[in-house]
C-alpha cells in the first residue's frame, strides 16, 4: 500500500492521484477505469505543461533569447505557447512575427508587445505598458478580460481584426483603427 507524503508541487500530487486511481482500477478489474484514467490524463495534460515566461531581452516572441522561466532570470527557455503565462517587463519590447498564443498576458509599465500576426490570449490581459497591433495579418483573439491600466496603452497602427470575448476595461489609452472589432461576451 502506498503512503501519501506531502508533495512540493501540484504535479507531484497529480501523479500520486493518477497512479493511485490506476492501481484501484487494476485491482478491482474495472475495465472502463482505463478509459476514465486516459481521459483524466488527457484533460489535465495541458495544465501540467503550463509555464511562466518572462521577457528578459527585446526580441521576437519565437526566440529563446527573449525568454526566461523567472523574472530577471537567464534567457534560453522555450518561447511561450498556448497555456503559458507571459510577462513582458523590464522595459523590453517583444515582437510577434508568426502566429502565437498564451494563457495570461501581462505587459508592465515601459514594456511593449508588438503583434504583427495572429495572436490569441485565452486568459486575462493586463496592460500597463504598450500593446501595439501592427499588422492586419491574422485575427487577434482575447478570450479573457482585457484591462488597460492607468498609464497603459492599446494602439492599433494597422486595421486589425480583433475579437474580445471577455470584455475590455479601459483606464488608460485606447487608440483603435478602422479594423473589425467584435465584442462577443
Amino acid at each position: 500500500m502506498k503512503h501519501f507524503y506531502a508533495q512540493p508541487n501540484m504535479v507531484g500530487l497529480l501523479r500520486y492521484f493518477i497512479s493511485s486511481l490506476y492501481s484501484f482500477f487494476v485491482c478491482t478489474g474495472v475495465r472502463s477505469g482505463r478509459l476514465v484514467l486516459f481521459a483524466m490524463v488527457f484533460l489535465l495534460g495541458t495544465t501540467l505543461n503550463a509555464a511562466d515566461r518572462y521577457a528578459v531581452a527585446s526580441g521576437t516572441w519565437a526566440s529563446t533569447a527573449t525568454w526566461s522561466a523567472t523574472s530577471g532570470g537567464p534567457s534560453g527557455v522555450t518561447a511561450p505557447i498556448a497555456g503559458d503565462n507571459v510577462f513582458i517587463e523590464g522595459g523590453f519590447t517583444v515582437t510577434v512575427g508568426a502566429t502565437a498564443a498564451c494563457a495570461d498576458l501581462t505587459i508592465t509599465s515601459s514594456s511593449t508587445l508588438n503583434v504583427g500576426n495572429a495572436f490569441t490570449v485565452s486568459g486575462t490581459t493586463l496592460i500597463s505598458g504598450l500593446l501595439n497591433l501592427s499588422a492586419t495579418t491574422g485575427t487577434k483573439l482575447f478570450i479573457g478580460g482585457v484591462t488597460i491600466n492607468s498609464g497603459g496603452s492599446w494602439t492599433e497602427t494597422a486595421a486589425s481584426t480583433v475579437t474580445f470575448r471577455g470584455g475590455i476595461t479601459n483606464n488608460g489609452t485606447l487608440s483603435a483603427s478602422t479594423g473589425i472589432h467584435t465584442f462577443d461576451t
